[in-house]
Parts: structure tokens; sequence; C-alpha cells
């Protein structure tokens, strides 16, 4: 069955993948006298759901039958599920493309029998792990070193006074920038957004753990002072949702108005006695149980002067909710682009949302609009932003995102491992694909040290000026 409307989130996947190696996890077993049991019978599948689904039956350029010639004679090579999977992974990565990843087996809920899940069913089993929990900090590469780009108001890392800016010198008694120089150096080399934004993630897993256990953190503050603080990994609050082969992801989201005070923290000026009303949305995930709230936000702070919405490390999810979000600030039916497959096209026609969660007559909100991204907005974001953007009706504010526009499936491979695989290509309304590229900013906002100490939140703070330059604009 064809999931039309759904777009994997990555993120999601490439941490599991990432948590995997890095622990230096391996269940498998070497067997020297030939590959591993299903071997070849997982190749083919690999290489025939590629054939047979991608959307593009050129293959993205590539020789598909050439590959196959190349790469199946060395299965016989392999002697364990880990090799298998390095070699099925340098054979998709000829597409040169997103969305085609092959998951470990240990990473992903055990199999219900079927040989395909849907993304939005919900109905397989969160596999059997610790819940993952966060230290309240987002950490961000300042060329070689590693900084703290974000802290969670009234997090662990919040009340044990650590601030935007500071560097990381060691987590989890490691050096970040030396333990990841492979994968930082990988990413300069490439120079795309993809290799990036797996760069970003890369360095995000060190400061996730188990909930309940401690990390140790040696930081530089603002003074270069060296300063020890070791955090305890708290859970993720908000509703916990399924989606396909992964364990159950909470959906968060997050709405009011910024204060005076941290406007003014921000470094946003106004004229007038009164501060500017701007409403900030945030959620992490495009998931089902985002939307009420949202339209309920929306409705709340309808007569506010701007709205930011925050998607910077939001992977993504299901594709078809940027429609209904799109709605509440269109006034007018529009596209937000299409999704093109091998033998069809679907339309992401946005209506105007008139109508309020308890049924009351409304206008869309038609004042002015940030979205936040950075190099790990993904998927669903992209679409969101990118759509909007090419219409005219937002200001995009940030770094350029993942280029990961593609919607995917899962299936269960024949030796149990999990395979992600594109099934269509995205173009946005201007008529060009954002996948490889991403979305980029009309305001780019670099990590930079001294704004993030002095600002917190640079990239909120370059939205609120440019919210408040559109107020005082009469042309606006």
């Amino acid at each position: 069955m064809t999931h039309l409307s759904r777009f994997v989130p990555p993120a999601a996947i490439l941490g599991l993948v990432i948590c995997f190696v890095l622990a230096g996890c391996n269940t498998t077993v070497d067997r020297p006298g030939g590959p591993p049991a299903r071997a070849y019978e997982t190749f083919d599948t690999v290489w025939s759901l590629v054939d047979t689904r991608h959307f593009d039956p050129e293959h993205n350029g590539v020789d598909w039958q050439a590959v196959r010639e190349t790469y199946r004679p060395r299965v016989s090579e392999v002697r364990s599920d880990a090799e298998l999977r390095g070699l099925l992974g340098e054979m998709v990565d000829e597409l040169g493309q997103t969305h085609f990843v092959i998951i470990p087996r240990e990473v992903t809920p055990s199999p219900t029998g079927s040989d395909e899940t849907d993304p939005a069913d919900g109905d397989e089993p969160a596999a059997d792990e610790e819940e993952t929990g966060s230290l309240g900090i987002r950490l961000a590469w300042l060329e070689d070193d590693v900084v703290i780009s974000r802290v969670e108001p009234g997090s662990e890392a919040d009340a044990a006074g650590i601030r935007p800016g500071w560097l990381v010198e060691e987590i989890k008694d490691v050096d970040p920038s030396a333990r990841l120089a492979p994968f930082r150096q990988a990413a300069m080399e490439s120079d795309t957004p993809f290799a990036k934004y797996e760069s970003i993630e890369v360095l995000n897993t060190l400061a996730q753990g188990p909930v309940g256990t401690s990390s140790r953190l040696r930081l530089r503050d603002e003074h270069d002072r060296e300063i020890e603080r070791t955090l305890v990994h708290r859970p993720v609050s908000g509703d916990r949702v399924t989606f396909g082969m992964l364990p159950e992801t909470p959906v968060t989201i997050e709405a009011g108005l910024l204060s005076d005070e941290e406007l003014r923290s921000l470094g946003i000026e106004w004229n007038g006695k009164h501060a500017p009303r701007i409403a900030l949305l945030r959620f992490n995930i495009w998931m089902f149980p985002i939307m009420v709230p949202i339209a309920e936000a929306v409705d709340r702070y309808r007569d506010v002067d701007g709205f930011i919405i925050d998607l910077r490390a939001n992977p993504g999810g299901v594709g078809a909710l940027a429609m209904g979000v799109a709605g509440h600030f269109l006034g007018t039916e529009e596209s937000l682009g299409d999704m093109k497959m091998r033998d069809a096209t679907m339309h992401f026609r946005v209506n105007p949302q008139r109508a309020t969660p308890d049924g009351r007559l409304v206008d869309p909100f038609a004042g002015p609009v940030a979205v936040l991204v950075d190099r790990c907005s993904a998927s669903t974001s992209e679409v969101f932003a990118a759509g909007l953007q090419q219409l005219g009706r937002i200001t995009v504010v940030g770094r350029p995102t993942a280029g990961a526009a593609l919607p995917a499936q899962f299936t269960r491979l024949p030796n149990d491992d999990g395979f992600m695989f594109a099934v269509a290509d995205f173009i946005g309304p201007a008529g060009s694909s954002i996948e490889g590229s991403g979305v980029i900013p009309d305001i780019h906002v670099p990590i930079d040290r001294e704004r993030l100490l002095a600002e917190g939140d640079p990239d909120l703070a370059a939205a609120g000026r440019w919210i408040v330059s559109e107020i005082d604009d009469p042309t606006s």
C-alpha cells in the first residue's frame, strides 16, 4: 500500500542508527564460511524496491541495472549483517538522494509478520528499550568547536545556569570535537545541506541518554572560565505517538506571547509606548496531536502583531498536516506544491481555515509570519516553509534546511533489518525541488558565539526585529 501523504522524519531514523553505531553495538554473528543468512534475498529485496518504487523511472539518472551487476557479486564477500548493511548503504547512496536508509534490526521494533508498516497506523509495538531523556540543550558546530545553541526554558540545563554561547569541551567524558571530527570533516568536504544536517544530528546524540542517568559536562562560559555541571537526563513531556518502525515519539507543542522582558533580552526595540504583541508557536514533530492546539493558539492570538513559527530541529512527520496548518495563515486557496510519484501526482492544496475549534467563523491570520528553520529542519517542515515562502506569505529566518524533503515508506527486509525508501519527489509552487538544496532563509542567521551570548536566541531575535519592521513600515 502506498502512503502518499506521509513524510518520514529522517532525524528520528538517523538518531537511532547513530546511537547504535556510537555505542559500538553489533549483535550480528560472524559466519566465516559465507554471507549471513538471507543476505542475497535481502539484497534482492532492496534493489527491487528501488527499481519498482522509485518515483523516477530513470532512478535519478543512475543505471540501476548496472548497479545490481556491480554490487550483487560483492554479497559473497560479506561475513556479517553489519557488513551487509554497509554494502546496501553504499548501493543506495549511488542514487544521491535522501530517505534511502538501512535500519539495523536492533533499533527497530520486533516484526509483526507484515512486510510493510503504515507510518500513521501506529499499530506496531514499540521496541523494548530504555526511554531516551534530554539534558535540555541543543548543540551546534562553531567551526571546529562545539557550542550550546539553545537551552530549553525550565530544563535541567537552564536550572544549572547553562546558557547559549557556552563552549562544550567535554560531555560524558568525551571531547565532542575530537570524537566526531570524521563526521564534521565529511560534512565540510561534502558541502551539502544533508551532510551538514547529519553532522549536527550526530553531535546531538551525545546530549541524549536513558532517562534518570546523568552526564558530566565540562564547559567554557562567556568569560572563558571552565565550568563543570552534572545533569540528569529528564523525560521529554508530551503525547506519545508511534510512527512506523520507530519507538514511541513524544509530541510537544508550545504557544505563547513574548513578554516585554523577553523582547528586550533579545535586543528587540520598538517605537511607541506599547511593546509589539508577537506570538511564538513551537512544536517538535508533525503528528496529529499538534492540530487542535495549533488551531486553538492561532485563535487565541488572532489579534497579535505577528506570529513566529519555530521549526528548528523539527524533522518532519505526516506531510498532509502542512496543508492544515498553512490554512491558518492563507486567506485564499493555494498550493504548497506537488508530490510527484512515478504514476501519479498529489497536490498539496490549502484551504483557508475559516472556523475555530468551537465553531465560530473567522478569517485566517493575515499579519506578518516568520518561520524559524535550521540545518535540522527536514521533510514536512521543509515542505511547509518552502511552500509558504514561494507563495510570498512568510519570511524564513535561520539557516538552510536539510534538503531532505522526499516522502518515504518503511519495509521489513528478509533478514529483519528495516529499509526506508523514497516514493515521491516534492516540487514547490515556484516549480523547483528542495531535495538536496533545502529551504534558503530570507534572513540568514549564522551560528555566532557573540550573538548567542548577547541575545540568547539570535534566530528569534532576528524574526522579532523583522516583525517590528513590518509593523513600523506603513507600506507593508
